[in-house]
Order: C-alpha cells, then structure tokens, then sequence
C-alpha cells in the first residue's frame, strides 16, 4: 500500500521520543533562564528600595501583641453577606470594627477618614430618631454615622445613592429629621451620596491610607521623610507643581509623593485640582495662605 504524503512526513516512535526529550531539555533551560533573572531582579528591587543602615534610624519589627478590634458600636444589627448587597467591617481604623451596609458607606466613611484628620471618633447606625412625616404619621429614622471632631461638633451623617435621595425626595425628609434631632444627638446632620464621592476622589482616598501606612509600618522612614518635605514646604511661595515640589524634595522611590500626599491629607498642602496627584498639578502652603488671609484681615480692619 502506497503512503500519502501526510504518512511520509510523519516521524517514526524513535524520532518523536527524540524530539520530545529535546523539547523537555530547551523547556528546562528557558524555565532556569526565568528563574535567574527573577531572582536578579528581586535583588535589584530590594537593594533599591530599602535604605541602607545607617542612612536613618532602622525601623523595628513592632513586636507588640496583636489584640483583636472591638465590636461595632451600631445600635442595630447590621446586614452583612446578604444576597446581591454589599457589606464591610472597616479594621485599620480605631481600635474597634467599623460597619457598613453599603458600598456607599464604605465610600463615604473611608474619604471622611482621608480627608478630615480633625475626625477623633465614627458611630455607625445611631438609635432611632422619631420624626412626624409631611402625613402626620410618626416614623423613625437611623443615621448611618455620626462624626466626632476635634473641636467636639459631632455630626450626624445619612449616606444614600442619588438615584434614590431623588426619587424618595429624602433630602425634604432629611430636613424634617433635622428638626426633629436633638443637640444631645448631634450638632448638625450631613448628606453624602454616591455623585459626592467621584473615581478622583476615590483614588485620592486610597493614595492616602497607603501613604499613611507608612506611619505605621515605617515610622522612622516616614518621619524622615516628612521632615524632608516640611523643609521644602517651609519655603514655598506662591503655587508650585507637584513634579517641582518632587524635584525639591529629592527623596527615592516615591517616597516624596507619599510625603506629599500625607502633607495634603494634614492641611499642609492644599487640595491639587480635581485630586489628582499629577506633577503638573499645583498645591500651595496652607500655612502661608492663613498667613496671607490673616495679614489682608488687618488692612482691612485698619
């Protein structure tokens, strides 16, 4: 029987087993070349992402016990792991859980956090406050959080989507709660919903809890590191770029930023356009500008 052509070039069992042991040693070979030069590059990461002793203070491991976070302090049992919702326990916070209900909450309590350090204190779902409708029938309603400042104002905060805020009229309803809430509860009331809280702002708020860990897990770095910048800062005049502030700091492997960011999210700094952490952007001294405010008070008053 004649072979087609297929057939002829078809190796026999021999070759194929060459082959196969020719593969499995270039296989081999290319697996050890990648395992080289991961090994080169982990090495060329470490040795240049971590100071050299002697350059600052080494930051110690903490060896302190780990001791668990308190439980929530919400007046009501809160939802969590229901089907098509969304919950959190927020744990890097304070010394105990913080809840939430919703993706929202979680939103607005985490840019709270980043972007007023004067926040001490975060209650979540308070007791019940009674309020009469625009019927005349009595109802009750529970704030989502209420914010302790450093000053001692407490703030009682509703969280909703817009979509719903809208179609519920719940901003007339939230004046009607207002009324009915007492100082002892609280000394205002705040809405936040979901168009408050934009993709800028949200990346804002995470750049500042990563740059804050810093504090925790390196402090004597961070504090080096902030004390780098406040030099510069010390000396600003007028808005400059952050790429320019970078540049004046002059401090390795975004380290820099991270003081910068850490600056902002204090006051130091003010607030670049939009959030956004861009070089191009510019940021002033804040503490020139209360210098400038307060000096142009005192024309104006002589």
């Amino acid at each position: 029987m004649r072979k087609t052509k297929n057939e002829k070039l078809k190796p026999s069992d021999p070759q194929e087993k060459d082959l196969l042991r020719v593969s499995e040693k270039y296989l081999e070979r290319q697996l050890a070349a990648v395992a080289l030069e991961r090994a080169a590059a982990v090495q060329g990461v470490l040795a240049t992402s971590y100071p050299q002793s002697g350059n600052i203070q080494d930051d110690k491991e903490d060896e302190r016990p780990f001791s668990l976070p308190g439980e929530s302090v919400a007046s009501r049992k809160v939802t969590t792991g229901t089907r098509g919702a969304f919950s959190v326990q927020i744990l890097n916070w304070g010394s105990r859980k913080i809840s939430c209900e919703s993706f929202t909450e979680f939103l607005a309590v985490r840019t709270m956090l980043a972007l007023r350090p004067d926040v001490i204190e975060v209650e979540e779902q308070l007791p019940p406050i009674p309020y009469t409708d625009d019927n005349g029938r009595q109802r009750q309603h529970f704030f989502d959080f209420r914010i302790t400042m450093a000053d001692g104002r407490r703030v009682a905060v509703a969280v909703k989507s817009e979509a719903r805020a809208r179609r519920g009229g719940f901003r007339k309803v939230l004046r009607q709660i207002g009324r009915a809430t007492p100082k002892s509860v609280a000394d205002g009331i705040l809405l936040i919903t979901d168009q408050m809280i934009p993709a800028e702002l949200r990346s804002f708020a995470s750049a500042v809890e990563s740059a804050r860990a810093d504090i925790v897990h390196r402090p004597a770095e961070a504090a080096s590191d902030d004390a780098a910048a406040e030099k510069v800062i010390a000396t600003m005049a007028g808005a400059w770029t952050i790429g320019h502030l970078l540049r004046a700091i002059a401090l390795p492997d975004g380290r820099g930023l991270r003081a910068i960011i850490r600056a902002i999210a204090s006051g130091r700094l003010s607030m670049p356009d939009g959030y956004r952490l861009d070089e191009a952007e510019f940021v002033r001294s804040q503490a020139l500008t209360r210098i400038s405010s307060a000096a142009a008070k005192g024309l104006r008053a002589a």
